[in-house]
């Protein structure tokens, strides 16, 4: 991506802040209008210049601007009418020109948006499958990333452009879905096992979302749904969706000892989350402590004093509180200490290389102490032979999740699960453990 940026210290922060750290910046509602006779035009020029073999660009600039400045952008047009094809489109220009250009006009553009206050533009680059309506529509995203990122302009080139109307199209979808109560969204539950026994001692609810095509992974679904503030919504069905588990369960005679459920920092505004959770949860005939909040150590890592006193406030009416994917978040151990939280799950990254790599072990071991010098208990994710199972244990590890166990699966296949795995050790599911401080044990 390429930003040009504005040369006031507030723009230049701005546009330094990472993608992925909020909401996108432009609302759900970005696709072309019903086209006018000049967007009409303005189509059918682009047409023929990608049919001449040229690069072609689309550069969207704010039409909502004095007349001046919508006088200069059509002299500089002008000057290139053999190069540049204009249109007027409801409150924005539009512009389309060969991407060997791009370079050769940039110090114009950059004159004439430096010099328009409030003025920005966005381009985008197509590849050879990339139709007319879709690079249309990539630029006036990159538009708005230039609006959100303080940038006098933001051009993406191709594989951007055509990145950033998939997630686009996606968050919509997602958005359609959710609007209709979310149900295309579903919760599969992975089982959490005590390491010395193989007990189970509860679970994970993991977010699925299907649509017409299929199921979509959650590693694709999620980062958009962060990024397009769909992640509180999202957030909230499936907390119920656990909460209901949790209770259909019970009701069937499977005491599951607790259910754990990722929460994130978007949803400390979302619908006022804690009163709605505790609501939701009581309605069920359950109790705060029978959920476990599960945050990221990436969370944890740049967690702010409003967050730290919302995860205070939920584990004082009673949420058991983890720390998940421990060990990719570089967080310091005064972030780790300020969180209340009761357990640190072990990233699958510690556990892939085990037992055979001796830099692995060192390292699993070192965090294991860790986690029990902190009063915390441990549990290790990806769990996927016996021989890390028996590993982990030895060094110390309470609680495991994991293929070796079981993949997540819906609840009637969990309900199954459970009662095979309750019913082979002829007795109940474990409690969760409760780990001392080291001194305590000592």
């Amino acid at each position: 991506m390429i930003a040009i940026r504005k040369h006031s210290k507030r723009h230049r922060a701005a546009a330094s802040a990472p993608r992925g750290h909020g909401a996108l910046p432009y609302a759900l509602d970005a696709e072309p209008p019903s086209p006018n006779e000049d967007y009409l035009r303005l189509l059918g020029e682009v047409t023929v210049l990608r049919q001449k073999n040229a690069r072609v660009g689309m550069a969207i600039i704010l039409g909502d601007i004095d007349p001046t400045v919508c006088a200069e952008v059509k002299r500089m047009i002008g000057k290139l009418a053999d190069y540049i094809s204009y249109a007027s489109w409801g409150p924005l220009v539009v512009v389309a020109f060969q991407r060997c250009l791009f370079e050769q006009l940039r110090p114009m553009w950059q004159e004439l948006l430096v010099g328009a206050s409030g003025l920005c533009a966005g381009v985008a680059f197509p590849d050879a499958r990339t139709t007319t309506h879709e690079l249309t529509l990539a630029a006036r995203l990159a538009l708005m990333r230039a609006i959100a990122l303080h940038c006098d302009l933001v051009a993406f080139d191709e594989d951007e452009s055509a990145a950033e109307v998939a997630s686009y199209r996606l968050a919509c979808e997602m958005k359609r879905d959710l609007d209709r109560g979310g149900q295309g969204f579903e919760a599969h539950f992975q089982p959490q096992v005590r390491l010395a026994s193989g007990s189970p001692i509860g679970a994970e609810a993991l977010a699925r979302w299907h649509r017409g095509d299929g199921e979509i992974q959650p590693g694709r679904f999620i980062p958009v749904a962060e990024e397009a503030g769909l992640i509180g919504q999202i957030g909230e069905i499936m907390l119920g969706r656990s909460v209901q588990a949790v209770a259909r369960l019970r009701s069937k005679g499977i005491r599951i000892p607790r259910m754990a459920v990722n929460v994130s920092p978007a949803q400390m505004h979302w619908n006022d989350f804690l009163r709605t959770a505790v609501d939701m949860i009581r309605e069920e005939g359950l109790q705060p402590a029978d959920i476990e909040l599960e945050i990221t150590e990436s969370i944890v890592a740049r967690s702010s004093k409003e967050f730290l006193r919302w995860m205070g406030d939920l584990a004082d009416v009673g949420f058991a509180i983890a720390i998940d994917d421990f060990g990719t978040g570089a967080s310091t151990l005064t972030r780790i200490r300020d969180i209340p939280a009761s357990k640190i799950k072990l990233d699958r990254e510690f556990v892939a290389p085990l037992p055979e790599d001796v830099q692995g072990r060192t390292v699993c071991r070192s965090a294991l102490r860790l986690t029990h010098a902190l009063g915390m208990t441990s549990l290790a994710e990806g769990v996927e032979t016996r021989a890390q199972a028996r590993f982990l244990k030895s060094s110390g590890c309470l609680q495991g999740q994991g293929f070796f166990w079981g993949r997540p699966m819906p609840l009637g296949l969990f309900e199954e699960w459970w009662r095979n795995r309750v019913g082979a050790r002829g007795g109940e599911a474990s409690e969760p453990d409760r780990c001392l401080p080291l001194a305590m044990q000592m």
